[in-house]
Parts: structure tokens; sequence; C-alpha cells
């Protein structure tokens, strides 16, 4: 499970024209909303309707089982049919990028939260096991969609003079994995 979070943290964030990992390069495209496919297009206003949507992204992969397969890609066709697709929105709170397959099924999503407070027992967990650190960033939620149910995770960044860290919590406000960065 922990690959597939660290998998859709990648793709959900990945909206460049090209991203490079190891060896292998993805690229993506930008696609009028004319030419994405017209369930991801409704679901995503119905499942983010105070949201504008910024872009709309190609990701020429899919999922088999848990795994991610990317799909080669090297003549890319702004009109072909997708398996994903990537959506960047802004709202209110901040900044969304979610993943969608070619029927409209929300795979995950990640936010951007700007100025929103974190959930209690995450600040009072960072106080207590991390005294004299202080949170860095506006923190981030991810999401992730499997089987009909969620999973969210949250991604906090603190700091304490020079040192900084991430901190991922599970859903039920556990700390799941700690970085330094």
């Amino acid at each position: 499970m922990k690959k597939l979070i660290i998998a859709s943290t990648i793709l959900a964030s990945a909206f460049a024209t090209k991203v490079s990992a190891q060896e292998t390069e993805l690229y993506t495209a930008k696609l009028k909303e004319s030419v994405v496919p017209i369930e991801v297009v409704t679901k995503v206003k119905t499942d983010f309707p105070d949201n504008e949507v910024i872009e709309y992204r190609s990701l020429p992969l899919e999922i088999v089982g848990y795994d991610w397969v990317v799909n080669q890609n090297q003549n890319m066709d702004l009109n072909m049919k997708y398996s994903s697709y990537a959506v960047e929105m802004m709202g209110k709170d901040g900044k969304v990028s979610a993943m969608y397959d070619d029927k409209g099924k929300l795979i995950s999503y990640r936010s951007k939260l700007m100025n929103v407070a974190l959930p209690t027992q995450i600040d009072k967990n960072i106080v207590e096991n991390y005294p004299g650190w202080v949170v860095a960033k506006d923190s981030e939620t991810i999401t992730i969609n499997r089987k009909d149910e969620s999973e969210t995770y949250y991604k906090v960044e603190i700091k304490k003079g020079k040192e900084k860290m991430h901190l991922l919590y599970d859903g039920s406000y556990n700390l799941d994995k700690a970085s330094k960065i």
C-alpha cells in the first residue's frame, strides 16, 4: 500500500510536460476540455464543485492490480483517448490535483491547503514528539480511492532552525512516516 501511496503522490503532482524518473521519461500532454472524455469532465465538476479547472493532462498509464503500468507514449496525439487523466484545479482553500480513469472514476487527489488548520491530533503529535519544531509550510492531504474505499493521508513539513522534515500521517492521525529533507 505504501508503494501505491508514493506512486499516487508522485503522479498526482507530476503535471510537468516531461517527468523523469531514473532512466525513464514520462511525457504528458496538456489537453483541451473538448478532447477529455465527457465522463471525466462531468465527474470533476461533481467531485469538486467549488474548484476551477486550470488544466487537463493526459497520463499514459493504467492501474493493473495495485501497480501502475506506464504505456509507451513517444508519439503524443492530443486527440488520442488515454486511460488516465490528470486535472489541476484551484479552490478557495488551495490547489487540487486529481487523477481520473477514462470512465470518470476518481483514482486519487491531492490538496495543497493554504492557511487551513491541521487536525488537532496532528498538531498535538508534532508538539509532543518534535519539541521546538514548527509547521513550515501549508499542509497537503492525499486521498487514494481503491475498491470504492478512500484512504486519506496528511503530509506536513516541519522545521527547526535549518533542519526540515516531512511527516506523513494516516487518516486516523497516526504518524506513518517521517523523513528528513
